[in-house]
Parts: C-alpha cells; structure tokens; sequence
C-alpha cells in the first residue's frame, strides 16, 4: 500500500516521537527521553541533526547525526557520526530510506568537512553508492582470560576528567585523526552518558600521569558477560601493561573475554598479548569527507561508536 510520505528536519516538537520509534528497533536498550536529550542537545559540540520522514504525522522513518570534531595535528574538522538511518518495516519499498540519506548527505556536504558512520549490512550498500568511503572492517580484537598477569605502572579510579586527560590525549595523538577529547566531551560522553555505565582508570608512571583507560562490561545476547576496552590513552610502550591491567579488572569480574578496536596497534597486540582477529561479516567503518584520508590514520576506538 502507497503513503504520502513528507520529509523535514526533526525539531522539539518531535522529540516525544523519537525514543517510541527506536524502541521498535532496539527494545533491549529502552531508548527513552532522558537518553534523547543527553545524546541530541547537551553534546558539547552541538545539536543533532534529525532528518525524519512522515505519514499521517505519524514517525515511518528518520536519519540521526551526532555532532563531532575531528582533530589531526593542528587541524579541526567539523561534522557528524551518522547514528540511525531507520524505516519503518511497514512502509519499505517506498524509497524512504534513500530520500532521508540523500537528504543526510546533502546537508553533510553542504555543511561540514569529516563524518563517520558504521551501517550493518544492510544499510551498507546504500552509504557505498552515495559516495561514502570505506577505512576497514570493523578492527575487532579479542582475548580470552586465563589468568592474572603482572602489571607495573599504576592505574587510579576517577569519575572524572580534567584538562590534564585532554592534554595527554593530545600528547599521544602522534599525528593520527581522532574525535576531540576535550574535557568536556569525555565527561559527556562518558561521565555523564545515562545509557552506559564507564569505568575509568588514569593511567601513572611514578606518580607522573601518563593516560588513561575506559572500560566497560558488557551483556551479549546470549547472557554471556564481555569486557570492552572503549578508549585507551597512553604511550606506545605501555599499551601492553594497560593490556594486561584490563585482564586483571576484567578476571575479578569474572569475564573470560574482553575486546578491543584498534587498526595501527593490532599486530602489537596478536603478537604479544595473544589478542585474535574477529571477524563480524559487513561491518564497515566508513567516512564522508572531500579529502581522501589514509587508514592507518584513523586512530580508531570503540569509542566511536554509540553502542560502546
């Protein structure tokens, strides 16, 4: 059966029909009002951009980004991680989804310099034909625990960030593109997320603050209870003892496996952490720029995405 379907940007009127159409999509997560307004408006770098598609005022589809900034050396790029892009299972066929990222896209270019996204494999095809390029799979690694395993630098408990994590993640940012870690994005995005409960360790060399590291326990479907290192912060040559103060955190939890993303640090960690490649079929990170960036550029993190 064919609908009227009228597209528009999103605006506070909207907001109440927001988190009852996620919830058709992700009911374990239980998307609620509270979760809108803290991901939508209190972002440090800005609003959200909602391209939404109607029928009878009723919400059949929507297209969400999430404000960003990008940083390599001294550059700052502005622009969004594409979040949802979502129809309604009762109005497909209709082209829904292509007009509300036509519409997604075209703002994007219009309006911003670097946006990110990771599509499942369905949406997948629609991003690679309207010009998004593609940086990898998705760089998964996990490591089953066995054991403890002895660590030397010291690792403090925070609840929360201060401009000295912001300068040393500037400090080890090494020339790679990565989301600004300002103070104030940390805090929101990890101190303040009321979906996702962080745990949050600095990171010390002799009493000197090196880094820091996120982490988080994760349910999987199944039930079955997986550590995420979300962000790690820290010179090269101490990533493996913060590999190893990860495992210990996560054997007193009694997880028996933890994961990572990461594209320039892989074989470090395969070959001396006993870290394995896991595949996850079609699921890509992809970018939307005019400028053409190199994949061992990205300093890529679970902390790109929303569901980390």
């Amino acid at each position: 059966m064919s609908h009227k379907i009228f597209y528009r940007i999103a605006n506070n009127n909207d907001i109440d029909l927001i988190p009852l159409f996620l919830k058709e999509f992700f009911p374990i997560i239980g998307w609620n009002k509270k979760f809108i307004e803290w991901e939508y408006f209190n972002n440090p770098f800005g609003k959200a951009k909602v391209f939404i598609a109607l029928s009878n005022y009723k919400l059949v589809g929507l297209s969400t980004s999430i404000p960003i900034k990008m940083k390599m050396n001294n550059k700052i790029f502005d622009g969004y991680r594409n979040q949802h892009a979502l129809t309604n299972i009762n109005y497909r066929g209709q082209g829904i989804f292509s007009k509300l990222l036509f519409n997604n896209n075209n703002y994007m270019d219009k309006y911003t310099e670097l946006n990110i996204t990771f599509p499942n494999e369905q949406s997948v095809p629609f991003f690679i034909k309207t010009n998004w390029s593609q940086v990898s799979l998705i760089p998964l690694l996990e490591k089953k625990i066995t054991k403890i395993e002895k660590k030397s630098l010291k690792y403090n408990l925070i609840t929360e960030f201060k401009n000295i994590h912001q300068d040393l993640w500037e400090k080890n940012l090494n020339n790679r593109l990565d989301i600004l870690c300002s103070k104030n994005y940390l805090n929101w995005r990890y101190v303040f997320n009321p979906k996702s409960k962080y745990t949050i360790f600095e990171i010390k060399n002799q009493f000197r603050p090196i880094g820091f590291i996120i982490l988080k326990e994760y349910l999987s479907k199944n039930k079955t209870k997986i550590g995420h290192i979300c962000q790690l912060v820290c010179p090269k040559n101490y990533i493996l003892d913060a590999i190893k103060f990860a495992n210990n955190f996560f054997y007193n939890l009694s997880i028996n496996n933890f994961s990572i993303w990461t594209i320039n640090d892989a074989n470090i960690l395969i070959k001396y952490s006993n870290f394995k490649k896991v595949s996850l079929k079609n699921r890509i990170f992809l970018y939307r720029s005019k400028k053409k960036i190199n994949k061992k550029k990205w300093n890529l993190s679970m902390s790109y995405s929303d569901v980390y």
